[in-house]
């Protein structure tokens, strides 16, 4: 049953009224055309049916037109998520997270850009097979987003790279968010098939304003994220 708003009960008025009239005018020609039936007759005819199929047909069409909404909500839906993880993929952090509206983003003033990068990523898919490298980017993601702040969000940027955007990052001990996302992953390791696999990733932090150029923000974290990683990796680097 499609949910009547008060634009589908006053379309559904305006066509059952619509249809009365037409039908009325039919039939009151038809009676005078014809002096076999009866004023009755008439009169259901151009009441009773339009009072009955006009809802009915406007039901079908508001249904029709909620279904058509529906689907294109799941197609944007779709759009921003990546398919494996359910995290916000690459186009909605661009789109939606990197820069929020301002009553969204709670007047925040500092934001930091957290990159993660899974360590040698590409030994779970030669070692153990792209099945064992997809569970563990399924298990980093949920890690991460089980351990961030409510004013975090996350994304996944392709491949075993991860982005969060912190806002009002003044407020929070970014190091110390950035050491514990670290340790939450090495300390976790990937349980599957009878099997553990130990996990590891490198993290580079940006901090910068929160109108700044996104893809400017993400390069600065990406370095830092290299260093970490160039610095023995299981670790966390600071852009300058």
């Amino acid at each position: 049953m499609p949910k009547l708003t008060r634009h589908a009960v006053l379309l559904t008025l305006g066509i059952t009224l619509s249809c009365v009239v037409a039908s009325g005018s039919v039939t009151m020609l038809w009676y005078e055309l014809n002096g076999g039936i009866s004023r009755l007759d008439t009169l259901i005819v151009s009441t009773m049916i339009p009072f009955t199929l006009g809802p009915i047909c406007t039901l079908i069409g508001v249904r029709g037109r909620q279904k058509i909404q529906e689907m294109a909500l799941e197609n944007e839906r779709l759009a921003n998520t990546d398919a494996l993880t359910g995290l916000a993929n690459r186009r909605a952090f661009f789109t939606q997270i990197a820069t929020p509206p301002r009553d969204q983003d709670g007047g925040a003033e500092t934001v930091a850009f957290i990159l993660c990068d899974i360590d040698s990523f590409k030994s779970f898919n030669d070692l153990h097979g792209h099945d064992v490298g997809d569970h563990v980017l399924k298990h980093v993601a949920h890690l991460i987003q089980s351990s961030l702040p409510s004013n975090a969000a996350i994304a996944r940027l392709g491949g075993e790279e991860f982005v969060v955007r912190v806002a009002d990052a003044d407020r929070l001990d970014l190091d110390s968010l950035a050491a514990t996302l670290i340790a939450k992953v090495a300390e976790t390791p990937l349980r599957y098939e009878n099997e553990r696999f130990k996990v590891t990733m490198s993290v580079g932090l940006h901090i910068t304003t929160a109108d700044a150029d996104p893809d400017r923000a993400l390069r600065h974290a990406d370095r830092a994220m290299y260093s970490a990683k160039a610095n023995g990796r299981n670790q966390f680097v600071r852009a300058a």
